[in-house]
């Protein structure tokens, strides 16, 4: 404030309501801390602040001749705010930063918000599942907050996620990707993992419905988890977590997605084969080692890295998938190794529908400095 003035007393029920339209979180832009909880110590405390937009005083913060009365016990002109982000809006050095347009912007978005979320007449809960393990010197970082934000946001509302997360990292994995036995040693604590600690919550009395599945890792390794999960349980996925796992919001996330890719599959096909899976990028350096048993290809028209944008586009990638994968049994294929080059999101979705398929073993391979390498089986 410029002056010192008496402040306005608010009417509890004004204050009451400004509490629950904000969930009882600050409404500065990109703040949202709880406005019940010490921020340093976690003790339950009110820390939250009833903030003016346009000043009780004409001489204040954004303050108005002949405004600031008549809006001085206003709910549309009051935002609820943390210590830290009342002081920001009405210093002196920052007060031209935050205008009265901008905050009430801030204010109706925020409230929106809250409203979308526990006002939907229908939603799922869904339990969020995150797969967090090294990619080569890529260590991924999670952050939970971006995970339970992305499965409202991704789903605009209609999915929401439970108190829990169930998480797999590098310490539940307990090997060295550069162990020479790395790849059966994983594949080995990734199915003890899914028995002991996610398995368990499909029963019970209150057994999850829906999985939202935020997975970082090798591709074979995300397979792996897809194909242990399968597809009988409705799920989710999210994107890359330095997106923070957020799908995009453009045209093409838009699109059905299923003409995007091509496959031509033989009458017949011997018992065992070669797939080339080619989304993110082009499947190659495949030839010596295949010999004479023939490779199908799957691939994107234009294989690049942010061709699978959205749901959406996933599920079109899926359902062309599965019919790839119909002909190819039908056409007497029993035993595939596959040969991946695909999004983390794709990957997870071909192990997923493998489960329901009749294949008798299906083994993934690894791309590693110019060279496959046989990793793991999904199905034996």
């Amino acid at each position: 404030m410029t002056k010192s003035h008496k402040r306005t007393a608010i009417p509890a029920d004004v204050r009451q309501r400004l509490w629950i339209n904000a969930a009882g979180r600050c409404e500065f832009k990109g703040c949202g801390k709880p406005a019940g909880t010490d921020f340093l110590t976690g003790r339950k405390i009110n820390v939250g602040e009833l903030a003016h937009i346009v000043s009780d005083s004409p001489d204040g913060p954004r303050g108005d001749a002949a405004r600031s009365k008549e809006l001085a016990k206003d709910e549309a002109n009051l935002m609820l705010a943390c210590f830290d982000c009342h002081k920001r809006i009405d210093a002196l050095q920052t007060i031209e930063d935050y205008p009265e347009a901008l905050l009430l912007k801030w204010k109706l978005e925020h409230e929106s918000r809250v409203s979308a979320i526990y006002g939907a007449e229908v939603g799922t809960v869904s339990l969020p599942v995150v797969m967090a393990l090294p990619i080569g010197k890529h260590t991924p970082h999670i952050v939970k907050e971006h995970v339970t934000a992305a499965i409202l946001k991704n789903s605009d509302y209609t999915v929401h996620p439970r108190n829990e997360h169930v998480v797999l990292n590098r310490p539940d994995l307990d090997v060295r990707d550069d162990d020479p036995d790395y790849w059966r040693t994983a594949e080995r604590a990734l199915s003890k993992w899914y028995q002991q600690v996610l398995e368990p919550k499909f029963s019970g009395t209150s057994p999850v419905e829906h999985l939202s599945i935020a997975a970082f890792a090798p591709i074979p390794l995300v397979m792996k988890l897809g194909a242990l999960i399968g597809d009988k349980r409705p799920a989710h996925v999210l994107d890359l977590p330095n997106n923070k796992w957020l799908w995009r919001d453009d045209e093409a996330a838009k699109e059905r997605a299923d003409d995007w890719f091509d496959f031509e599959v033989p009458a017949s096909l011997p018992r065992s084969i070669f797939v080339g899976i080619s989304v993110s990028n082009h499947a190659r350096d495949f030839e010596q080692m295949v010999g004479d048993i023939p490779v199908v290809h799957f691939s994107a028209k234009s294989p690049r890295r942010e061709l699978i944008g959205s749901q959406i586009n996933l599920d079109g990638f899926k359902r062309r998938f599965n019919d790839f994968l119909i002909r190819l049994n039908r056409a007497g294929a029993q035993e595939l190794d596959l040969l991946p080059v695909t999004s983390l999101s794709a990957g997870l979705e071909v192990g997923r529908g493998l489960l329901q398929k009749t294949f008798n073993r299906v083994t993934v391979w690894d791309y590693q400095d110019g060279n496959w390498v046989k990793a793991l089986n999904l199905i034996e």
